[in-house]
């Protein structure tokens, strides 16, 4: 295992069973920059964007960041998949069998979704 440094603040961390991340405050820019580790401490991605997402998650797979009805979905390569906004207020978000299908919880139920670009 390798030791890691931040020089950033941390506003959110999240892990799956093969990863961890970061979502860094940049400091003199705007936005945040999202960071994906291996278990093993190797950098795996890092990427800037801009907005505020409250959770943050993912899920041996795409990197998932919701709050209210918007959303954000990062491949870990640091590619975007998505970023908009849905007809649903999200509480929670999982990915489901499928191409850029999502298994989507709101206070109305639980909603399949596909999302297209």
């Amino acid at each position: 295992s390798e030791t890691i440094e931040i020089k950033k603040e941390i506003k959110s961390v999240f892990y799956d069973t093969k990863n961890f991340g970061l979502v860094l405050k940049n400091e003199g820019a705007q936005g945040y920059e999202l960071r994906v580790y291996n278990m093993g401490g190797r950098q795996v991605t890092s990427v800037n964007f801009k907005g505020e997402y409250g959770n943050v998650q993912i899920s041996n797979g795409p990197i998932l960041m919701y709050e209210g009805n918007r959303l954000a979905i990062f491949m870990k390569s640091g590619q975007k998949r998505f970023e908009g906004q849905i007809n649903a207020s999200i509480q929670d978000i999982m990915p489901m069998f499928g191409f850029n299908k999502y298994l989507v919880m709101s206070a109305g139920g639980l909603e399949e979704i596909r999302l297209v670009k």
